[in-house]
């Protein structure tokens, strides 16, 4: 080893020696105050410089030839409450659109009823799936290589959309060249902090991922209100080894600046009812989180950043609550919703959303102890639908 080497190997230790003799005289407070104030920092610049930067988008309201369009929605063991929505389907005010019905081999009496109506009823097709993986994958691969139409669009069962001009709104969102249209999926609203709770991480997740497709770079999409040309879909892009994020997955690979548009008329809405139970909420939500790990590396990086900030800032102030340093720790608290909380106030006016606002303080910190209890999940293979 040369004598240059040599030099360099010892000055990388000296320097690394005092780095950790800085830091064991530093008090841990003050270490505490310093990550603090550097996690509001880049908590304000999500919010500041990129949901704050949402607006609503300028649909196209020329004259076109609406494309037909492929409803596909795809079914496992949800007979009673598909029954009561299907109609919502069918009498959508547009010229040409199947309704495409995948049977995800259930057990509940599915395949006698829709073959009985579909004889009357010339816009629902219908195909069983012989069910052979776990997930929602290899049914929905069934209902797009059976579309009869190039333009699809996707929900679920126990999906209600706001009116009779829902997929007339989506159309009316694609500009351009675009082949993806995001849709928002709100959850119906009834009294209770649960719900209070689901509405909220539903409209907050949406306000990420419309204003990240709005600032050019699109990570996902909900799949029970989204619209793609067929083209966009790639089994590769799948990922079928993975039971969960059907559309996520598929959105987070073929999504780009360029081809991904977003609609937030609120005719184009499509509602479901929330969870009763918060188990029932968490284990549907573990799926979606989990599904996230898979995501290209600038989703999964623009994601763990935000994450990081804001997990890590509330430690913050409770540890320096802890320690009785009410000044920083209340300094902080105060700064993340002067910069937070008018953003999303403004922003419920583009999803519609009511009640949200004054519980905003709460609902953060909620969210906070949400987002903790599921890590440890994220790496727990889910075996069921």
């Amino acid at each position: 080893m040369g004598r240059e080497s040599t030099a360099n190997i010892l000055h990388i230790f000296l320097i690394f020696k005092a780095l950790v003799e800085f830091f064991t005289f530093i008090p841990v407070n003050t270490v505490f105050v310093f990550i603090g104030f550097g996690c509001l920092g880049i908590f304000s610049i999500y919010w500041l410089l990129i949901y704050n930067r949402l607006i609503l988008p300028v649909q196209n309201n020329v004259e076109v030839e609406w494309p037909p369009v492929s409803i596909i929605i795809c079914i496992r063991n949800q007979f009673p409450v598909f029954k009561n929505n299907i109609h919502l389907f069918l009498e959508q005010n547009y010229p040409q659109f199947e309704l495409l019905i995948v049977d995800d081999d259930s057990s509940d009496g599915l395949e006698s009823w829709i073959r009985e109506i579909s004889q009357n009823e010339p816009k629902i097709s219908y195909f069983k799936n012989q069910k052979t993986q776990a997930g929602k994958k290899q049914a929905l691969t069934l209902g797009i290589s059976n579309a009869q139409f190039e333009w699809l669009a996707l929900t679920d069962a126990d999906c209600k959309p706001e009116g009779k001009n829902w997929l007339q709104s989506m159309m009316q969102g694609i500009t351009n060249d675009q082949k993806i249209i995001l849709g928002y999926a709100p959850y119906q609203y009834v009294p209770g902090i649960l719900n209070q709770f689901i509405r909220f991480e539903c409209c907050f997740n949406a306000l990420q991922f419309f204003a990240a497709s709005h600032a050019g770079f699109p990570y996902m999409g909900s799949g029970r209100n989204l619209m793609y040309h067929r083209s966009i879909f790639n089994q590769q892009a799948l990922q079928n080894e993975r039971m969960y994020g059907d559309d996520d997955l598929l959105i987070n690979a073929r999504s780009n600046s360029d081809n991904t548009g977003l609609c937030l008329n609120p005719k184009s809405f499509i509602f479901t009812d929330a969870k009763s139970s918060y188990i029932d909420y968490f284990r549907q939500r573990w799926r979606h989180y989990a599904a996230a790990l898979h995501y290209n590396l600038m989703s999964r990086v623009l994601l763990l950043f935000y994450f990081i900030s804001f997990i890590g800032l509330y430690v913050c102030i409770f540890y320096l609550l802890i320690q009785k340093n009410y000044f920083i720790a209340s300094s902080l608290y105060v700064c993340h919703l002067l910069v937070s909380w008018p953003v999303f106030r403004s922003k419920l006016k583009l999803f519609k959303e009511k009640n949200l606002s004054n519980f905003f303080p709460i609902l953060q910190i909620l969210y906070c102890l949400h987002l903790i209890f599921q890590f440890p999940f994220l790496w727990i293979k889910k075996k069921h639908w």
